[in-house]
């Protein structure tokens, strides 16, 4: 099964960034901290 996902790639003070635009998964949880637990 394909997956396609938009994303940025960046670099912030040396370090790479990929930060997902759309298609990741539906996070379940109600503050940002509950959804990054769910994500990890």
């Amino acid at each position: 099964m394909k997956h396609i996902f938009h994303c940025i790639d960046a670099h912030t003070c040396g370090n790479p960034v990929r930060v997902v635009k759309e298609g990741g998964p539906v996070l379940s949880g109600a503050t940002m901290s509950e959804r990054r637990q769910h994500f990890l």
